[in-house]
């Protein structure tokens, strides 16, 4: 039998007891969840050798426009982590997933066929505008903290980019790079690249350059003949460069050969044929020929003529004259030639000269 002071020792520890029983651990906790790291920016688009793309880009008229992807460059893209693991000595990284990229290229704002995206700008492009954006998913990986990634989709923004097709304009007439013009040729004398094939309108889109002297080539792609020519510079070559890259090559290097250099005489003068005749012979000079300022035969127009190659410009710098004195067809004898149209007139007030040899 419990003796008394027993019986009320243990009814004191009866709600020990039952707190005893009642407490017990909590569940275990896992490990503390914090923010993915972000990235945010444009990306950039490139050409096959890896470059990046510029605004009013040139594209090679080899490559097509499914050879254009977006850049692994991530130098515009902004890394961030709201927890401090991308701040130092903490580090994250951003990784472009160019294979799938997501590209959309317009012509007057009309998105490209699959066909015309697999086939060669030129000739399918040549002289045309294009525009191209693109998209691509990039993942911001931090080197700490959970989660320690996150993918976000970027944007580059739209490109306008070209394709040239260059032709050259001479007084109206518009014709290929590729015909050899000009052989003949003055001071003064001047014709136009046409960089889209049939204006202006791209040619600041370029950079030319000259490796002679005397000719000159404008921000516009304006060629002016500035000086004479000798026979060490009369071989010109010309190098045409996009001004705002995409690609380092030249777009085309045009080259000629002067072959016939020629001087109006007598600017604010009047002069008989005799005294045009001396005045021409002088310091290698010569009355020029019938034959090399517009031929005969069936194509009296032909190349290497001064009006087959540059058609009716002698009156821009005729200086309102009505006639120049030239050789004529048969040896010792001189005709008078309309500097307008090319046609004889009954007489002249100056001569034409030539050089004799280039």
């Amino acid at each position: 039998m419990m003796s008394g002071s027993a019986f009320r020792c243990l009814i004191w520890l009866m709600p020990l007891m039952s707190v005893v029983v009642q407490a017990k651990l909590s569940e275990p906790t896992g490990q503390i969840e914090g923010r993915a790291p972000t990235v945010a920016g444009t990306l950039f688009l490139a050409i096959p050798n890896g470059d990046t793309v510029n605004n009013y880009a040139i594209m090679d008229d080899a490559w097509r426009p499914n050879d254009i992807n977006v850049s692994v460059d991530t130098t515009d893209l902004t890394l961030s982590d709201l927890d401090g693991d991308c701040v130092s000595p903490l580090s994250c990284t951003a990784t472009v997933d160019d294979a799938e990229d997501l590209l959309v290229w317009k012509i007057n704002g009309t998105p490209l066929t699959t066909a015309q995206l697999a086939a060669s700008f030129n000739p399918q492009f040549s002289g045309k505008t294009l525009t191209v954006s693109a998209s691509a998913p990039v993942t911001a990986l931090s080197s700490t903290g959970a989660p320690n990634t996150a993918v976000r989709v970027l944007s580059t923004e739209t490109y306008t980019v070209m394709v040239p097709n260059p032709m050259i304009r001479v007084n109206g007439r518009v014709f290929p790079i590729n015909t050899g013009f000009p052989r003949t040729g003055w001071q003064a004398a001047t014709f136009d690249f046409l960089m889209d094939g049939t204006t202006t309108d791209t040619n600041s889109y370029y950079i030319y350059t000259s490796n002679q002297p005397w000719v000159t080539v404008s921000s516009t792609g304006q060629v002016s003949f500035q000086g004479t020519p000798s026979s060490s510079t009369k071989s010109v070559s010309i190098t045409v460069t996009p001004r705002y890259g995409a690609t380092e090559n030249p777009v085309f290097t045009y080259v000629f050969t002067m072959e016939k250099w020629f001087m109006p005489l007598g600017r604010g003068g009047t002069w008989n044929l005799r005294d045009s005749i001396y005045r021409c012979t002088y310091n290698g000079w010569a009355v020029a020929q019938y034959l090399d300022i517009k031929g005969v035969g069936p194509n009296p127009y032909g190349p290497a003529t001064m009006y087959g190659e540059w058609g009716n410009l002698l009156g821009s710098w005729s200086s309102g004259r009505s006639g120049y004195y030239i050789g004529g067809e048969t040896a010792g004898t001189y005709v008078a030639l309309n500097p307008y149209d090319g046609s004889l007139n009954a007489g002249a007030s100056a001569a034409m000269c030539a050089l004799s040899s280039l």
